[in-house]
């Protein structure tokens, strides 16, 4: 029984998908295929359809049986900054999802993670969200969750960050990696996380972030990642 517990979860580690149109719409979760998981990361942002996109990236490692995602903190003069949230952000006009997915990851790591097409939409698993605004904007939301093969500490990244020339890529300015079932606890914002290295914070995360985490089909995603075989 063991096995065939480890076995499904798997399953849904790489298969599950939740998919919630909110406002005059009907919510809805649901398990899909893979092919389903393609067509929503292949979906384009439309502008001038009156549809905007963002997307977020949740990096992970694993140490000592237990699994760090990687946090930024929000610069200074930045929108929501001094809080921090996963790597990410606005889908350029007529650019897909995943397109936006890899860009904004190397953008904001400085160049360090440079996911390809094939690791996103083989290997990662990813939540989805989508509501008509009161303006009349769809909006279209994707976390991605994605285990990467090489680690880098916090101040390896800023310093890839900062190296480069372009300020707009310079949106964070510190790097943690938080273990993924304090954040999964995380019911107040401020709350308190340990780092990869055994350390407490005590972090304000960003709203739309915390607002996220409180989700209970955004909670069960999470949760997979923390039972995979």
């Amino acid at each position: 029984m063991f096995r065939i517990r480890n076995f499904w979860a798997f399953i849904l580690l790489n298969v599950f998908l939740v998919f919630a149109v909110v406002g005059n719409s009907v919510t809805a979760s649901s398990i899909v295929a893979d092919d389903n998981k393609k067509q929503i990361l292949m979906q384009k942002i439309n502008l001038e359809n009156n549809i905007k996109g963002s997307v977020g990236a949740l990096l992970n490692v694993s140490k000592d049986n237990d699994i760090f995602v990687l946090l930024g903190k929000e610069r200074k003069g930045k929108s929501g900054e001094g809080t921090w949230c996963e790597l990410g952000g606005s889908v350029k006009d007529g650019e897909t999802l995943l397109q936006a997915t890899i860009r904004e990851t190397e953008e904001e790591s400085g160049g360090i993670y440079k996911l390809k097409e094939h690791e996103i939409i083989n290997y990662a698993t990813i939540y989805y969200n989508e509501y008509k605004k009161d303006n009349g904007f769809i909006r279209k939301e994707m976390y991605v969750f994605l285990k990467v093969p090489n680690y880098y500490n916090s101040d390896e990244i800023l310093k890839e960050v900062n190296k480069q020339k372009n300020i707009n890529y310079k949106e964070k300015d510190e790097f943690k990696w938080v273990k993924l079932s304090d954040l999964i606890k995380c019911k107040n914002n401020p709350c308190i996380v340990h780092d990869i290295n055994g350390d407490n914070h005590n972090i304000l995360l960003r709203t739309f972030f915390y607002k996220a985490l409180q989700k209970k089909e955004f909670q069960e995603q999470l949760k997979l990642l923390i039972i995979q075989p």
